[in-house]
């Protein structure tokens, strides 16, 4: 959960009568090219650099338009991004963007990929049609600037604590709630601990590399792999600023029975720290990672990655992350994502239809809210008709940085890695699983009306399928989706 907020300028235009937009909230209709889909922008003013906590840490400037989901969206002053359809060579690529009257600002790790320069003669939506209108350009979109909260606030406790015993949401024996609200993972283990073979992909802040408890689980990285999407200036994706990548690998995959710290739902599971920027980046490094995370899979057919994304667009769609989550999606790749933190609408990219979106319960087996009974009355799990399952979300015991632990570790941002967790045990009784044999494991094999109304029967828009029950899961799997001998 984050709970220091940005602080930001916005500066409205007032130039009555000139070309420049103004503050008569003046609309803009664009067609997506990816989705097809319309979408209405209307002005809302200019975004004036990046505070965090009273300091200045980026100075770009945007444009701000809300769209017709009520996004705010945070367009980056003289960008704009291009995907070429496959088949178009760089060479091709660099051409056509050169005879549009483009400069390339950065070439994304995404092959095809570019964020480039506004022609001069064309204003910003006028340029996105224009390119969208060339037949081998896959889409074409605004670059949309991050504008999201602060670090965790997280309460550490002693380095060499076991805090095993205050995991409720592995085995609740009534320390946080009453007894059995869990996703019941160590009947799970009796039957399968996961495989190395099973990687849980920890898209996020970066991790600690160095941590007791994940320095043993971690996928080795090979040495002219960048796993860092952040900056160019270093390759490894070591936790910078935050916690949040950190907890959420160690609830996912942490090592288990070492008497320190504490457990991860897939003992044996292999962890992939890949690094982004959380807070003041642009949204095409999310769509990097995610594409690049699929192609090591596909580079690497012995082995079955798990896809963990902890976090929102607070811009909204954004159609890169969309094509590379569809992407993963086609790939039989399981993307588990956070539904938010809002009490309200599911957020993007959990409102995906191929994401796998994860709300978060209380210990007392509801969807968590802000009158759940843990008394958390500052935040609320998102919910809506794209909630898969739930999973616990509250004082989570995780790891974090500089080998540390909480006990603290809150939010869908828990939820998630939970669920991607339990996932990996699913695929290491089977590698052979598809994405919808994973969706059908999990639908039929969660606690469904075990909250309080309206926890209803079969699916619903609070507890979607049901909270996680990883016994049922991993025993479904070998009833009716056996390894073939």
């Amino acid at each position: 959960m984050k709970k220091i907020a940005i602080q930001f300028v916005v500066t409205l235009v007032f130039l009555t009568g000139s070309a420049a937009f103004s503050n008569t909230n003046k609309s803009i209709t664009i067609k997506e090219k990816y989705s097809g889909r319309s979408q209405i922008y209307t002005e809302v003013g200019n975004h004036v650099g990046h505070w965090q906590t009273g300091v200045l840490i980026s100075t770009e400037t945007a444009s701000i338009y809300r769209d017709s989901e009520g996004y705010i969206n945070y367009f980056a002053a003289g960008k704009m991004t291009v995907q070429f359809d496959e088949s178009v060579t760089e060479a091709k690529a660099l051409s056509m963007i050169q005879n549009m009257g483009s400069k390339i600002i950065k070439k994304q790790r995404t092959k095809g990929y570019y964020t480039i320069s506004i022609p001069a003669h064309l204003t910003l939506f006028e340029a996105v049609e224009a390119y969208n209108n060339i037949p081998v350009v896959r889409f074409s979109e605004p670059s949309e600037l991050i504008v999201e909260n602060g670090p965790d606030s997280l309460v550490a406790v002693n380095q060499s604590t076991d805090i095993t015993d205050k995991q409720w949401h592995l085995n609740n024996s009534g320390q946080n709630g009453p007894p059995g609200a869990d996703i019941k993972a160590h009947k799970a283990w009796e039957v399968t601990r996961g495989s190395k073979d099973v990687v849980i992909a920890i898209i996020d802040s970066g991790v600690d590399l160095n941590h007791p408890d994940l320095i043993n689980k971690l996928l080795p990285q090979p040495a002219d792999a960048d796993w860092n999407f952040e900056n160019d200036s270093d390759k490894l994706p070591y936790e910078s600023y935050d916690d949040h990548g950190t907890s959420a690998a160690g609830l996912a995959a942490a090592e288990t029975g070492n008497k320190i710290g504490g457990d991860g739902v897939c003992p044996e599971c292999l962890i992939m720290p890949i690094k982004i920027n959380m807070l003041t980046g642009e949204n095409q490094n999310r769509a990097d990672a995610i594409n690049y995370v699929v192609d090591y899979q596909l580079n690497h057919p012995h082995i079955r990655i798990v896809i963990n994304l902890s976090w929102r667009m607070s811009s909204g769609d954004f159609q890169a992350v969309r094509a590379a989550v569809d992407r993963a999606a086609a790939n039989n790749i399981p993307v588990i994502a956070a539904s938010g933190n809002l009490a309200g609408a599911i957020d993007y990219p959990a409102k995906y239809a191929s994401v796998i979106a994860i709300g978060a319960s209380s210990p007392c087996d509801e969807l968590k809210s802000w009158i759940s009974c843990d008394g958390e009355d500052y935040w609320g799990s998102n919910f809506g008709p794209e909630q898969f399952i739930v999973a616990p979300g509250v004082f989570m015991g995780t790891t974090t940085v500089l080998g540390g632990y909480t006990l603290s570790f809150n939010g869908t941002s828990a939820a998630a890695p939970v669920v991607a967790g339990g996932v990996g045990l699913i695929l290491s009784l089977n590698k052979n699983l598809t994405l919808e044999n994973i969706r059908e494991v999990l639908k039929a094999t969660s606690d469904d009306a075990v909250g309080k109304v309206p926890d209803l029967i079969g699916h619903d828009e609070k507890m979607g399928w049901g909270r996680l029950n990883l016994e049922r899961a991993v025993n479904f799997v070998k009833t009716y989706f056996p390894m073939a001998l």
